[in-house]
């Protein structure tokens, strides 16, 4: 059963666009800082935090698409659009 729901979200997640990331990665920060993984698991940055949409150029349309660097409380930086 597991396959069959794979291939559904997968199918989904393909017709979804997003817009051109031109931010660096957003997740694996140390807390309280702007420094990627020092412990020492190094894990590597990677963009987990991401807004995909259903792109409909008549009504709606991606503006502006970044993350959020000033937010440190988390091992996340949040990402924004702007639609």
């Amino acid at each position: 059963m597991q396959t069959f729901q794979s291939r559904d979200i997968s199918k989904l997640l393909n017709s979804l666009d997003e817009g051109e990331i031109t931010f660096p990665p957003t997740y694996k920060f140390d807390r309280n800082t702007h420094h990627y993984d020092t412990s020492a698991k190094k894990r590597v940055p990677s963009y987990c935090d991401r807004i995909l949409f259903v792109s409909n150029a008549e009504h709606l349309g991606l503006i502006d698409y970044r993350s959020v660097p000033a937010v440190t409380l988390s091992d996340h930086k949040p990402v924004v659009g702007l639609f």
